[in-house]
């Protein structure tokens, strides 16, 4: 039994000891990124050249030919009343408790 708790021993301190690394680590890294501020900006701004569009293509004889998009049409109702009852072939607007015209009532009697 004295080895199974030397072999816990050893096991708590390497976890330990692991542990402190990782916390200086981490401590480290944050004083480095969030309290040293004398490092150089990593993007620095440079001058950039003055954009200058030309607008005489738009004088252009072909674009004047082109005719304006008229907009878009509404579309018809297309669909079932109540997507959500179950389909009945033969009969859009009924309803899962009313037989479709096809289909003899159950009162009937069949040929």
């Amino acid at each position: 039994m004295k080895i199974l708790e030397i072999i816990k021993k050893k096991q708590n301190t390497i976890v330990i000891v692991l542990f402190i690394i990782g916390f200086s680590v981490s401590l480290f890294l944050v004083i480095r990124t969030f309290i040293n501020k004398t490092s150089a900006p990593i993007f620095a701004p440079t001058q950039t050249a003055a954009i200058q569009i030309d607008f005489q293509f738009l004088d252009n004889q072909i674009l004047e030919e082109l005719e304006l998009f008229e907009g878009t049409s509404i579309p018809e109702d297309k669909g079932r009343e109540n997507p959500f009852l179950p389909y009945q072939p033969g009969s859009d607007e009924s309803s899962p408790d009313e037989p479709s015209p096809d289909e003899p009532s159950p009162n009937e009697p069949s040929d």
